[in-house]
């Protein structure tokens, strides 16, 4: 993710000014923000309810196009050289681009229910496996099909199917073929079928992690935890996935200019974006499962009639879409987090902060925040365990203030040797068995924070060793410890979040968790519950999203 364009760092004085003025200001902007929005809602409910939209010409067609799994710093135009992407590069001249955005989850189904409804993940708290957005929560397609526009949904499958909800207020609504048709050939079928009809359609195309899920190694199974990522198999998943990324982009280039073509009123508007990005062992995975900037960052470009060709360099969220479709098209403005983005007439008061949470085996929360010139990201992390402890994969990083620590700990199916460092040095070998022990470990520098980790050389997998359908590779488990971290970065100056400042800066890290604490989300029905049926349940799992069962 590209945030380059940011100022450097500056001093260490200003970095003090940052911190003691953090909480007066984004006071301040929850007061100036509470009156914009106001303003905004009772303003568009007035032109909504009078019948008068004004006398500029609406666009007759909305397009969505989500292409999962691609992360912003990845196309050329972010950055990437050689570029992969010379057709989005095209378009980028004649579109609003916003260099800064932020999908709300690392997470397929989340991020896109979010992208959908405009509210964040808090709010509409859908999860996987078996979540589905409350049936009076607002979505873009049930919107427009309510004042009289033509629906269409095409996707490729997994989450993102009738199974989970994707279908509502969709006039048609396909999933992936087994024709060899993409998504894109079905969507500009269907805007040729409607006419002078106005439309709304939305296209999510999951090319780029099938091709990863096709390569020449098991994608999956390093994804849950087999296997060294080294620099030999880093490259080849890289590889890839910026072959696919080359096919991607001619084909999304091709679907834009068929249906600019195709609409006769001057254009759709067509806002092209990702639900995720892709992670390539930045942070010691490959996937899309934390929240760091590979994942979180997405391309975002905006593109039709009366729009003005622009790089906008304001924080944004794929949140905001939903509320910028509906301020475009002129249509009643339900309650939503999500804000009109910059750039749109009537755009809402810049952002200085965004969300975004995960919640796999990693819980994950990550609040963005501008201050004096600096975009800080705080992440909170804690590992889910079950009711007898938390198995680990290889090795387990935490943060504790404890002088010295107490724990049970089992090895999986065999003995092992794990080794435990304390701020990134050995401190002590553990030889642990597949029964439970009970160890102590005296810690250093009593009365501060420290960070902790026990590892072990390898792992195993239950589904391999014929001891259950468990996929991932496990090392061992632990109970009687909080296995939780905080994390603290500078964008501005390290835009790859590789150096942690939490300790460094411990007071600014903890007011922006208190910034996150204190924010009042919306309060919305309680999500649905769904049963996926056993081939969208094989989908999603052939693709490395294992379900697993939300746990508060």
């Amino acid at each position: 993710m590209a945030f380059e364009s940011l100022p450097t760092a500056r001093s260490i004085r200003g970095r003090a000014a940052c911190d003691a003025s953090l909480l007066q200001g984004t006071k301040q902007e929850r007061f100036r923000g509470f009156w914009v929005v106001l303003l905004l809602i009772s303003a568009v409910a007035y032109l909504g309810c009078s019948g008068d939209r004004g006398t500029e010409p609406r666009p007759g067609g909305f397009v969505l196009i989500s292409l999962s799994g691609l992360r912003a710093d990845a196309l050329g135009f972010q950055g990437r050289q050689p570029s992969p992407s010379p057709s989005l590069d095209a378009l980028v001249e004649r579109a609003l681009v916003y260099e800064r955005a932020l999908t709300t989850s690392p997470n397929t189904l989340t991020a896109h229910v979010s992208m959908l409804s405009g509210l964040y993940p808090a709010e509409h708290r859908v999860v996987p496996p078996e979540g589905t957005l409350a049936a009076d929560a607002p979505v873009l397609a049930e919107r427009f099909a309510g004042h009289g526009y033509r629906t269409g949904g095409f996707t490729g499958g997994g989450y993102l199917s009738a199974d989970f909800g994707f279908d509502r207020g969709f006039d048609r609504f396909e999933t992936s073929t087994s024709d060899g048709e993409s998504p894109f050939d079905r969507a500009a079928r269907f805007v040729r079928g409607v006419g002078t009809d106005p439309f709304f359609v939305f296209v999510h195309s999951d090319a780029l992690e099938e091709a990863l899920f096709e390569g020449p190694f098991s994608l999956g199974r390093l994804i849950a935890g087999h296997g060294e990522l080294t620099a030999e198999v880093l490259g080849k998943v890289e590889a890839s996935y910026f072959e696919a990324l080359a096919r991607l982009d001619r084909e999304v280039a091709r679907f834009v200019t068929e249906i600019e073509a195709l609409d006769s009123r001057g254009g759709p508007v067509v806002a092209i974006t990702a639900d995720h990005g892709f992670e390539f062992g930045e942070h010691g995975r490959v996937g899309h499962a934390q929240v760091y900037p590979e994942t979180l960052g997405v391309p975002l470009l905006l593109l039709g009639p009366g729009l003005k060709a622009s790089r906008i360099a304001t924080l944004v969220q794929t949140v905001d879409l939903a509320p910028s479709f509906y301020a475009l098209a002129g249509l009643p403005m339900p309650p939503l987090s999500g804000r009109t983005l910059p750039g749109l007439a009537d755009a809402a008061e810049p952002r200085r902060w965004a969300v975004a949470e995960a919640r796999g085996r990693w819980a994950q929360q990550a609040l963005f925040l501008e201050c004096e010139g600096h975009l800080y990201e705080s992440v909170r992390s804690k590992l889910r365990g079950e009711h007898d402890g938390t198995w680990v994969t290889r090795r387990v990083t935490f943060d504790t203030p404890a002088d010295q620590i107490e724990f049970s700990i089992v090895s999986f199916l065999r003995p092992r040797t794990l080794r435990a460092l304390l701020d990134g040095h050995e401190v002590a070998e553990l030889e642990v068995g597949p029964r439970w022990v009970s160890r102590s470990l005296p810690l250093a520098r009593q009365g501060e924070r420290k960070r902790l980790t026990i590892a072990a050389a390898d792992c195993e997998s239950p589904s391999d060793a014929g001891a259950g359908a468990d996929r991932r590779c496990l090392s061992f488990k632990l109970r009687g410890l909080e296995l939780s971290k905080t994390e603290l970065f500078d964008l501005s100056a390290d835009p790859q979040a590789r150096v942690d400042l939490s300790f460094e800066r411990s007071a600014l890290s903890a007011r922006l968790r208190r910034r996150l604490a204190r924010h009042r989300w919306q309060t919305t029905a309680a999500p649905g519950v769904t049963r996926p049926r056993a081939p969208t349940v094989a989908a999603i799992t052939a693709k490395g999203e294992y379900p697993e069962s939300p746990r508060p």
